[in-house]
């Protein structure tokens, strides 16, 4: 993902010239305290010229260009690529400087590759030289540019210890413990650790508020804007969001303002307004384009192009994501690199292309996906599993989707932990308030001591001194308790912000099983679960016992329970699956999460498959027991009364024959009928066109039948004996209503493959329906699953007297012949 939204910021504001000789001095001269003097020089300078987080470089004549970076950073680069050129081959601190300004100019650009190559070469030109004040100031600032260049999950997690090892020697009222805060707040959010991101966040833009520093506000509300959209938070979001865009558009800083409508844009992305999504992105490209950056063109076109999937403007997503595939490479960004080709992937998917997407997923996920941004493997893996089941390979796509759900439950532990903080931070608060009342109560004993007696002198210093510093205690308990209330409701909103995203009803409890928080009703009821009320109570009394117990184990056992209940509601009977989590916090039981899944619908349709399959194996076992059976029966007795008549010597013994031979015939015909309801395919050597035609054929005799007609290009296409099974399924289906149900007259059946598809297309001239009408029945749902099954799609086109077309479309990779069998 992109960096920081200025190149200059987290950089240490220094003091004045003469302060900085001074510390050499010490340095030079072996001063035990220097170093610390030195970190707070770096540190804690507020009142300076340069009010920003950026350290210029110890080099005069270089410090006009390194304030040039953010309004030109490639002619930035150039420039001290050049100077570089001229020094001579020594290391110096001049070559320090020049490359720290390259590694600035390559963070405002986005190149983080780039970034750590100057980065390396600045501290291999420091390497031999003495060390100073100003070569400790700016090897402090090469240790903020590469964390702010920080890419993969192990470079992040060294950059979080490296400042917070700095973090005890900064003074908490300064400019450069705002810029820590900013580095580090940024970085936890790109570890997906929201409530940290936030904490820091918000701290650093409440201290340079206070301290009335723009650029340091400006970033702040930048990595809060990220922060809150990793949250759901879309509304605060977007509220910082603006504040940077309207201080970044009047200072007039394009790479600053390119970024800037960047991340807006990804915030209107998630928050489903992709119009508008669109229209930020084109500005932040064009300004892009025009300072140069490249791989800020390839980031918006990323953008782009997930944008233009949610709108399903796929061929214009397809384009996006390529010109961003074709960037990222360029810069050999291989996190960047392999989202988008993931985007790609999910293109695929969209147009029936599972072996494409698959191919590009394989690319994408190579190493176990170690160069995917944090929180995008499960997605990544959800899609892989898709692909494979659409290629058939369901045993490996039962594999991809068993990872996607533990990388999923990763995801949700990391919201329950989140539910965990809340708890923390409301019993931290009510800590702290006991406290201050103690403390009230002290202060009253003490002053009602004092009227008690008469007070000297002496005594009357030392109480008004305790006084002072019980008032200090208080004021500061006071500013401690503000301060955790207005955490407990960031912390409360993030929370409930993503709860109601969730597809199902949640409840958190507390340690007693009384209601803290639901994010809607449960049970098919509407209201919610009132809070500190004993959450059995609300459930309804057909359900009321299972749950208890469940909710009684789960907290008496700290383990997750589960429970599936069924309720009669005003629809009729609901089926739910309940499930439980406990809720620890230093092995100490503080809470769990209760999630009640809907699944009456998948109830039923499991119940009327096995309806379906119990009546089809019953009509089976008549037909053969009436119909095959008697015909043999019949055909015996005639054949034993032929053999007796020529024991006899009679002249007749032969006469029956004739009508034995029909009769064996037409058993002979109710055979072959039920082998081609069983396999129809089979029964036609395994050509779906011919079964289709015999389909046609069959269907279409007798005098009141419809006109039944079938066409094949090429004439005969022969694909696994699965895909033609559903094939024929779903054409059986859809010729079965037009006869039965739209008093169709003719009925075209057409069976395509272009290359690519197979095309099945039913079309008849019967009453068809209106768009829009819900499609209903077991016949209907089945034609759609097995459609889906095979990897293609399944649409209905009909209006009321002009008839109904089913069109089912199959992916060529996934109906190919193959040598292996199935899966």
């Amino acid at each position: 993902m992109r960096g920081g939204i200025f190149a200059q910021a987290f950089r240490v504001a220094v003091t004045s010239e003469l302060m900085q000789q001074s510390i050499s001095g010490k340095i030079r001269a072996g001063h035990p305290m220097a170093w610390l003097a030195l970190l707070a020089t770096a540190f804690g300078a507020v009142g300076v010229a340069r009010a920003s987080c950026k350290t210029p470089v110890p080099v005069a004549r270089l410090q006009a260009l390194d304030a040039s970076v953010d309004d030109d950073p490639l002619r930035a680069i150039g420039i001290a690529v050049e100077a570089l050129r001229k020094l001579p081959a020594p290391p110096s601190l001049e070559g320090a400087s020049l490359y720290a300004i390259i590694a600035d100019a390559n963070d405002t650009i986005n190149d983080d590759v780039e970034l750590r190559k100057a980065v390396d070469a600045a501290r291999a030109q420091l390497a031999g030289l003495p060390e100073t004040a100003d070569i400790a100031a700016l090897k402090l600032r090469l240790v903020l540019v590469e964390s702010d260049g920080a890419q993969t999950r192990s470079q992040l997690e060294a950059s979080v210890a490296a400042i917070n090892e700095q973090e005890a020697r900064v003074d908490r009222q300064s400019l450069g413990y705002a810029c820590l805060l900013l580095v580090r707040g940024r970085i936890q959010g790109r570890l997906l650790r929201p409530e940290l991101a936030a904490k820091d966040g918000l701290h650093a833009y409440e201290l340079s508020s206070q301290l009335d520093v723009p650029d340091a506000r400006s970033e702040a509300a930048y990595q809060l804007g990220n922060t809150y959209r990793r949250a759901g938070l879309y509304d605060d979001a977007l509220r910082m969001s603006d504040e940077v865009v309207s201080y970044t558009r009047a200072k007039r800083q394009n790479a600053a303002l390119s970024m800037a409508l960047w991340a807006r844009a990804q915030i209107l992305g998630d928050a489903g307004s992709s119009e508008q999504a669109l229209q930020v992105l084109a500005e932040s490209q064009r300004l892009s384009v025009a300072i140069k950056d490249e791989l800020g063109v390839a980031f918006a076109e990323h953008e782009r192009c997930n944008e233009m999937i949610a709108l399903a403007r796929l061929p214009e997503a397809e384009h996006a994501c390529l010109l961003a595939v074709d960037g990222f490479r360029k810069a050999q960004r291989t996190d960047q690199l392999a989202g988008s080709l993931g985007a790609l992937a999910r293109i695929d998917l969209l147009r029936g292309r599972p072996a494409a997407a698959l191919s590009r997923l394989q690319i994408a996920l190579a190493d176990d996906g170690r160069h995917l941004p944090p929180g995008s493997h499960a997605r990544m893996y959800q899609n892989l599993a898709d692909a494979l089941s659409g290629v058939g390979r369901e045993r490996e796509a039962l594999e991809a989707l068993k990872k996607s759900v533990a990388l999923s439950k990763e995801a949700d532990e990391r919201r329950r932990s989140l539910a965990v903080a809340v708890l923390a931070a409301r019993q931290e608060s009510e800590r702290y308030l006991r406290d201050r009342q103690m403390l009230s109560r002290q202060v009253q004993y003490e002053r009602e001591r004092a009227d008690s007696r008469e007070l000297t002198r002496r005594l009357a210093i030392e109480l008004a001194v305790a006084i002072a510093l019980v008032a200090g205690l208080l004021g500061y308990l006071l500013f401690l308790s503000m301060r955790h209330g207005r955490e407990l409701r960031n912390q409360e909103a993030m929370l409930r912000q993503s709860s109601d995203n969730a597809p199902d009803p949640l409840v958190l409890l507390d340690a007693a099983g009384r209601t803290r928080f639901a994010n809607r009703g449960m049970f098919a009821r509407d209201d919610r679960p009132e809070p500190a009320a004993v959450f059995a109570d609300y459930v309804p009394e057909d359900a009321r016992k299972p749950v208890a117990t469940a909710i009684k184990d789960l907290l008496q056992t700290r383990q997750p329970v589960a429970v599936e209940v069924s309720l009669a509601t005003r629809i009729g009977v609901r089926h739910f699956d309940v499930r439980g989590l406990p809720i620890m916090s230093d092995g100490r039981l503080i809470g769990a999460t209760l999630r009640a899944t809907d699944v009456t619908e998948r109830r039923n349709l499991e119940r009327e498959v096995l309806d379906v399959a119990t009546r089809e194996r019953q009509r089976l076992s008549s037909d053969l027991h009436e119909g095959v059976s008697q015909a043999l029966a019949g055909i015996s007795f005639q054949l034993h009364v032929a053999v007796s008549a020529a024991q006899q010597g009679r002249s007749d013994a032969y006469s029956t024959l004739p009508e034995t031979i029909a009769q064996f015939d037409r058993a002979i015909a109710s055979v072959n009928s039920l082998a081609r309801d069983l396999s129809p395919v089979q029964t036609e050597r395994g050509s779906l066109s011919l079964a289709l035609e015999r389909l046609a054929h069959d269907l279409g005799a007798g005098d009141d039948a419809p006109r039944i007609t079938m066409a094949s290009t090429p004439a005969n296409i022969s694909v696994p004996e699965r895909v033609a099974d559903h094939l024929y399924r779903i054409g059986q289906e859809a010729v079965s209503n037009a006869v039965r149900y739209a008093s169709a007259r003719n009925i075209a059946i057409d069976l395509t493959q272009d290359g690519e598809f197979i095309t099945l297309a039913i079309a008849d001239d019967g009453v068809g329906f209106a768009t829009g009408t819900p499609i209903d029945g077991l016949g209907l749902r089945m034609m759609g699953y097995r459609a889906r099954l095979l990897g293609g799609s399944l649409r209905f086109v009909s209006a009321p007297g002009s008839g109904t077309r089913v069109v089912a479309v199959i992916p060529f990779a996934t109906s190919r012949p193959s040598s292996m069998p199935d899966q």
